[in-house]
């Protein structure tokens, strides 16, 4: 009776082991994936765009040293009271201020800063673009679309220009 005892302890012990042993380790013993730490967007600043016919914003903040082509940057806006709209998606090497195409006495932009234009004529309309206030914000995101930074949100406000500075050559032609 000892000996049917002892046999079935040791096969049961044996089996408990082999299935101990063959067993995957769960979700709780995967590693986690690490969050890649937040830096903050500082120094945006909103205002008008200047030498356009309204409804444009010119959003500007300095160039960071992670801003590669694995990154991109989001431009978020909202008017008074209402959510938050994309206004575009960009890569973070893009959109410096040498990309904006006014002339040299009207625009002196440098590969140090980022310069975008949000054309609020696309997602509000004509009427309540031009004159209304406006609330953006820029967040920074990695490959795997992870938050790597964001910027505290701004306001700014798009306004009409009567006298357009960037086409004074014409002027300068017409009255020549």
């Amino acid at each position: 009776m000892i000996k049917n005892k002892l046999v079935f302890t040791l096969i049961l012990s044996i089996f408990t082991a082999a299935s101990v042993l063959a067993a995957k380790p769960g979700p709780a013993a995967k590693k986690e994936t690490q969050k890649p730490a937040e830096i903050p967007i500082t120094g945006l600043t909103a205002a008008d765009m200047p030498y356009d016919v309204g409804g444009v914003v010119l959003l500007q903040w300095p160039v960071r040293p992670e801003d590669t082509a694995d990154f991109v940057y989001q431009v978020f806006v909202s008017s008074e009271g209402a959510g938050w709209i994309k206004a575009d998606e960009f890569p973070a090497d893009k959109m410096t201020g040498r990309d904006i195409e006014l002339p040299f006495w009207a625009w002196n932009g440098t590969d140090k800063e980022h310069a975008f234009k949000v054309e609020l004529n696309n997602s509000y309309g004509e009427e309540q673009s031009t004159g209304s206030m406006f609330t953006f914000k820029v967040a920074a995101l990695d490959k795997d679309k992870n938050i790597v930074g964001a910027s505290e949100p701004v306001q700014g406000k798009a306004l009409s220009n009567w006298f357009r500075l960037d086409r004074l050559n014409n002027l300068l032609l017409l009255v020549v």
